[in-house]
């Protein structure tokens, strides 16, 4: 499953987000991670949907807000997950 994060170094909100997802991602080889900043590429965010970041995205399914929970992130990946 591939899952695309969408953020900045320089915000704190992604840093948290992206910690979040990396630790749920540990030691699953399933999980792939694709990591877009948006800062170098916002047009490459913007036609892929992205409003807000930090966000994930999976398929054509969007995760975006302003503080991204653990709890939130591990529910959006269990429900749009595509396991292969």
């Amino acid at each position: 499953m591939k899952i695309t994060f969408y953020g900045s170094a320089l915000c704190p909100r992604c840093h948290c987000a992206h910690k979040i997802l990396l630790e749920i991602a540990h030691g699953n080889r399933k999980i792939e991670i694709a990591e877009i900043d948006v800062v170098a590429h916002p047009l490459l965010a913007w036609s892929d949907g992205i409003r807000i970041f930090p966000a994930l995205k999976i398929g054509d399914a969007i995760l975006s807000g302003i503080f991204l929970s653990r709890k939130k992130v591990e529910t959006f990946i269990k429900d749009h997950a595509v396991m292969e």
